[in-house]
C-alpha cells in the first residue's frame, strides 16, 4: 500500500466527484493516511474519516432537482438566504455525533472568521458543527455563530487547503482541485418540462417574498442576476487562489474537475460527479506514472542512483 495525504477543494456540488475520486484510491489499494478539506471538501472528507461515505453516497444519489430545492431551509436576512438547518439535520441522520478528535483518520477543516480577517482550523469538535461553518458561502447560507466568531466558507481564505494536511514520510500529496478550467461536456439528461414546471411552482413564492422585500427593475440587457454575479464573483476568487496555492506546494497528483461539470448547488448530478472523479483520477494518475517512468528513465541514463522502494506505482 502507497500513503495518500489527500486534500479535498471547495467547489460546491462538483465536490461530489471527490467520492469518486477516494473510490478510485482504495480500488488501487492506496491508504489515505490524512485529509484536509474546505467547503464540501469538508463534507466529504468527514463522512469518509468517519466510515460513512458510502452511507452519504446512497442518500445523495436518490435526490432529484425538486428534493435539493427541498432541502433549503430559505430566510431572508442581511445575512444570508439560507439557514442550513434543514440539510444538517439529515447529515446528523447519517453521521450522528461524531467529535474530529475521534475520526479514524486525521482531518483538518477550514473555515473564515469574518471579524478577525482569518482562517480557523478545525482537528477537534463537533464534526457537524465544522462542516456547517466549512461550507458557509458567503450571502447564500447564515455564517455560523462559534465563540464569538462569525465563520464564513473555507474556500475564501484558503479553498484547497494543502497547508492544514499532515503529512506522514514518503506519502504521495494527492489534491482534486474542483475549480478546473478544462472543458467538460454534461452527460446528463435534460430536466423534463413536468419537471421544471413543478420546480417553478415551488420556487415562485420564494422568488415574490424576495422581490416584496428587494425591488428590482430588470432590463432586457441585463446578463447576469444578483445570484450569478455572487458566484461568479466567488468562482473567480477561488481560481486565482487556487492557482497561487497549487504553484506553491507542488503536489504530486492534481485531480482536475471542471468547473463547468456543474453549478454550486445541482447537487442532483451525483452520479454524473462521482463518476467524472473517477475519470478525472485515472487521468491524473496515468499523468504522475509517465512522469515518474520517465524521471527514472533520465535519471538511469545518467547513471544516478537513487530510491525508488517507497515509489511503487499501483
Amino acid at each position: 500500500m502507497k500513503n495518500i495525504a489527500l486534500v479535498l477543494s471547495s467547489g460546491g456540488a462538483r465536490g461530489l466527484a471527490q467520492i469518486g475520486v477516494i473510490e478510485e484510491l482504495e480500488r488501487r489499494n492506496f491508504h489515505i493516511t490524512s485529509l484536509s478539506g474546505s467547503s464540501i471538501g469538508s463534507v466529504i472528507g468527514g463522512f469518509y474519516a468517519a466510515g460513512k461515505l458510502n452511507e452519504y453516497k446512497e442518500w445523495i444519489k436518490t435526490l432529484d432537482k425538486l428534493d435539493v430545492f427541498k432541502l433549503m431551509d430559505f430566510t431572508i436576512s442581511k445575512s444570508g438566504v439560507l439557514k442550513g438547518d434543514r440539510l444538517f439535520n439529515e447529515l446528523h441522520k447519517i453521521l450522528g455525533d461524531i467529535r474530529i478528535e475521534d475520526l479514524k483518520i486525521p482531518l483538518a477543516i477550514s473555515a473564515t472568521d469574518l471579524i478577525n480577517k482569518q482562517e480557523v482550523v478545525f482537528k477537534s469538535g463537533n464534526l457537524l458543527q465544522a462542516m456547517r461553518a466549512s461550507v458557509s458561502v458567503p450571502t447564500l447560507f447564515l455564517p455560523l455563530e462559534f465563540e464569538g466568531k462569525e465563520l464564513l466558507d473555507g474556500g475564501i481564505i484558503n479553498p484547497i487547503p494543502l497547508s492544514n494536511i499532515e503529512r506522514t514520510k514518503n506519502d504521495l500529496l494527492v489534491v482534486v482541485n474542483l475549480n478546473s478550467r478544462k472543458k467538460y461536456i454534461s452527460k446528463t439528461l435534460p430536466i423534463s418540462n413536468s419537471t421544471l414546471e413543478r420546480f417553478e411552482k415551488l420556487i415562485e413564492p420564494l422568488r415574490q417574498r424576495w422581490q416584496s422585500i428587494r425591488p428590482v427593475q430588470v432590463s432586457d440587457n441585463q446578463k447576469f442576476g444578483y445570484f450569478d454575479i455572487m458566484n461568479r464573483s466567488f468562482d473567480l476568487m477561488q481560481d486565482k487562489l487556487s492557482d497561487c496555492i497549487l504553484d506553491k506546494y507542488k503536489p504530486d497528483i492534481v485531480v482536475e474537475i471542471s468547473r463547468e461539470s456543474a453549478g454550486i448547488l445541482e447537487f442532483y448530478k451525483a452520479e454524473e460527479l462521482i463518476n467524472e472523479g473517477k475519470s478525472a483520477f485515472k487521468e491524473a494518475f496515468a499523468a504522475y506514472k509517465k512522469t515518474k517512468t520517465h524521471s527514472n528513465s533520465f535519471d538511469s541514463s545518467n547513471k544516478t542512483v537513487q530510491n525508488f522502494e517507497n515509489q511503487n506505482i499501483y
